[in-house]
């Protein structure tokens, strides 16, 4: 016993240098990934540059009506393809060893499971590191219950932040409602992992988007009297503190620049003039600014998600979007497909 004891901070030593050395040659490969990318780039950059030049040396115009709409749909198809492959991608498979009584990753080995789908596709589109994916790990296994799954309440003792009613809604909507992919109301690692790569990456526009499409509760994309008085009494009990009555008056002077011939209870406000809103009385994206920084700290840190968002932020949440579109589609596709073969059993067998 004693001797395993000795042997443990070898063993996590060595476990240390090879994760290092695999880091260095990731950090290689995405060095050489923005190359490509950027070569890439420059290529269509000379290529339109040249078309511009030949289109302008033309003598005659030909008709080209209905060559654009082609062309985006043969370009679509394409993309479509493309993530169709991407998001299928296999299991992701980190196998974490075990380091004695105080070892970094626990007390036995530990296989770590990133299911195929999104969670290996947001795995995938940020590039994050074995390092990345183990501290993840570590976190969800010590705030995990006896099912393996995070709990609501798990989830908010794991980020370390106040229940308030309004921060419970948030997650709802920000974390659950579109992560936990089977819908049994917890996160597996992966679903926590997913949830993670999103949360983290948004901007403070996208935050705020997410407050607005919350409270816009017939989804006309715009915010009612009502709506707007929703936000403020749920803010009222946040527990961050300041005069909620403010933000209803910055609204009203917003509303008045725009629809001065409407009487208060008839106007409607945009995502635009929400966000003017938010810029003026910024304690209404608090709540929720606070919750991303606390999963940030509680994750990989601060820095190393704003690295992750600078470098790979606008393709990730386009793709993440396309992929989830596209495996929603389909799920509705086999939905009607089985209540199609039931009908006609059913048909059949009268």
């Amino acid at each position: 016993m004693a001797t395993k004891h000795r042997d443990a901070p070898g063993k996590v030593n060595r476990f240390q240098e090879h994760l290092h050395a695999r880091e260095e040659d990731q950090e290689r490969q995405r060095r050489e990934r923005r190359k490509k990318r950027a070569e890439a780039k420059a290529q269509k950059a000379h290529a339109l540059r040249q078309t511009v030049v030949e289109d302008d040396d033309m003598g005659e115009v030909q008709d080209i009506s209905g060559w654009d709409h082609k062309d985006e749909q043969e370009a679509r198809g394409r993309e479509m393809a493309r993530l169709d492959t991407r998001c299928r991608a296999r299991e992701f498979v980190l196998t974490l060893p075990g380091g004695g009584c105080c070892g970094i990753y626990g007390k036995v080995r530990a296989d770590v499971r990133v299911d195929p789908g999104l969670p290996a596709l947001a795995l995938h589109l940020l590039d994050l590191t074995d390092r990345d994916l183990s501290r993840h790990w570590v976190l969800f296994d010590e705030a995990a219950g006896d099912d393996n799954e995070i709990s609501h309440d798990e989830f908010f003792d794991l980020i370390d932040v106040d229940p308030t009613t309004f921060l419970k809604c948030l997650v709802d909507a920000i974390v659950f409602d579109w992560a936990d992919l089977d819908k049994d109301r917890t996160l597996s690692f992966s679903e926590f992992l997913l949830a993670s790569c999103v949360m983290c990456t948004l901007t403070q526009r996208q935050l705020a988007f997410f407050v607005f499409a919350y409270f816009d509760e017939n989804d006309d994309g715009h915010l009612d009297y009502h709506e707007l008085q929703q936000i403020s009494h749920a803010m009222e009990g946040s527990r961050f503190g300041g005069d909620m009555a403010k933000f209803l008056d910055v609204c009203n002077m917003i509303q008045i620049e725009h629809h001065t011939h409407k009487v208060v209870e008839a106007r409607k406000m945009g995502f635009g003039g929400f966000q003017e809103a938010c810029n003026r009385c910024p304690l209404v994206v608090h709540p929720i600014m606070r919750l991303q920084e606390a999963m940030q700290m509680r994750t990989l840190g601060a820095d190393r998600w704003k690295r992750l968002r600078d470098d790979y932020g606008g393709d990730f949440h386009h793709e993440m979007t396309e992929a989830g579109l596209l495996m929603l589609g389909e799920k509705k596709e086999l939905a009607y497909e089985k209540n199609d073969s039931s009908l006609s059993f059913r048909e059949t067998a009268a």
